[in-house]
């Protein structure tokens, strides 16, 4: 009984040390990605670029928008023209030929417009996926060797949400946060 006890006593030590030991090695941190990577140089720098992009995109759009005004307007005319009734036959034909391929026009004109609608959104949300994919792997490259560095076993991001858009650590006392020296080493390159 009494060997028992001594195991069990020598068991619950161990096990508590190796508790302590291991606690006392874990060093946990924080850091908010969302403002790393909203603040960034190259991620303002992209969203510029991208913003004038779709500038272009909406001056091209106005463009398409006019010359579908112009179309429409000459269908009206032409519409409007076929309902006069002093019309002679062979004018009122080639008045109807006339409007019909212009309501082709203003059709084919609305699809050309929707379709370089299409491409012009498909195009943007490319471009940004790929720049997110490209900015994310310098920001954790930067976040890995950080951490590494100080001893840190895990990093928590403060910005993440769970599905309902709720945060995820809804508290944190005293850990280290390394937002700011991780945003002030990817911008010291600007």
């Amino acid at each position: 009984m009494r060997f028992k006890s001594t195991i069990l006593l020598l068991t619950l030590t161990a096990l508590v040390a190796f508790t302590f030991n291991a606690s006392a090695q874990t060093k946990i941190g924080v850091i908010n990605l969302k403002k790393v990577f909203d603040e960034f140089h190259e991620t303002l720098d992209y969203n510029k670029k991208l913003q004038d992009r779709s500038a272009e995109f909406s001056e091209n759009k106005k463009a398409q928008v006019e010359k579908y005004k112009a179309a429409n307007e000459v269908f009206q005319k032409l519409a409007l023209k076929l309902r006069d009734p002093a019309l002679s036959e062979s004018v009122k034909k080639e008045a109807k030929k006339s409007a019909d391929e212009q309501w082709l026009e203003v059709k084919r004109i609305e699809q050309n417009m929707a379709q370089l609608d299409q491409v012009a959104n498909q195009n943007l949300m490319n471009q940004r996926e790929r720049f997110r994919e490209k900015i994310l792997v310098k920001i954790m490259e930067v976040i890995d060797r950080r951490a590494r560095e100080q001893g840190f076993a895990l990093l928590h991001n403060t910005s993440s949400e769970d599905i309902f858009r709720n945060p995820v650590i809804v508290f944190q006392q005293n850990l280290p946060d390394l937002t700011k020296e991780v945003l002030a080493e990817l911008n010291a390159g600007r």
